[in-house]
């Protein structure tokens, strides 16, 4: 039996007025920052000062746009599979990770606290006890996950009473879940989330 499931497409609608009105409002109080800071500076330091913050704006713009793209290729690539009897995913770079579906010995839901925030996962575990590979399941529905965890016999475990748990208790259970920079990073805001942290 033969199953691909794609991530869930995210909705595309216009911003509404107040969404437009808080942007024009970030870009107004910008400006008047950048007016203000001029006038301060005087003209003898207006040179360097446009230069840094064009080089800032540079910056923001190619991290818009690496993200943008990384988002796309996401939703364009990426696959979870029940093929020819592998079991596996496709990253957004179109590479794929493929197990046998012999080598699956359990698939676990859990909720792992990342930068202060529960964030859902299903983790395919392997007769050793490894992590063979994960999903972050925001992007993905449970039924469609379900559906390739039927096609192989192996029911889906959840972990719900434990819902407060870091990377590192993880990895222990689970070895191989979490990157050491997850690991590392769990309990700081600002941990970058990719669908294959």
């Amino acid at each position: 039996m033969n199953i691909v499931v794609r991530p869930v497409p995210v909705a595309t609608t216009s911003p509404s007025t107040a969404t437009k009105r808080s942007r024009w409002g970030v870009v107004i109080f910008f400006a008047c920052i950048f007016l203000v800071s001029l006038a301060r500076l005087g003209l003898k330091n207006l040179a360097s000062y446009i230069g840094l913050l064009l080089a800032v704006a540079a910056l923001t713009v190619l991290l818009t746009v690496f993200v943008s793209v990384a988002n796309r290729m996401f939703r364009k690539n990426a696959t979870l599979f029940v093929k020819d009897g592998m079991v596996g995913v496709t990253t957004s770079t179109g590479s794929q990770r493929a197990f046998p579906v012999s080598d699956v010995s359990r698939v676990i839901q859990q909720c792992v606290m990342i930068g202060g925030v529960s964030q859902p996962y299903v983790i395919f575990v392997s007769k050793t006890g490894r992590c063979l590979f994960k999903l972050a399941s925001r992007y993905w529905l449970l039924g469609d996950i379900q559906r390739v965890c039927n096609a192989f016999s192996i029911p889906m475990e959840s972990d719900e009473g434990i819902t407060k748990v870091r990377p590192a208790d993880v990895n222990v259970k689970i070895p191989g879940t979490f990157s050491w920079v997850t690991i590392l990073l769990g309990s700081r805001a600002l941990t970058f989330m990719s669908p294959y942290t």
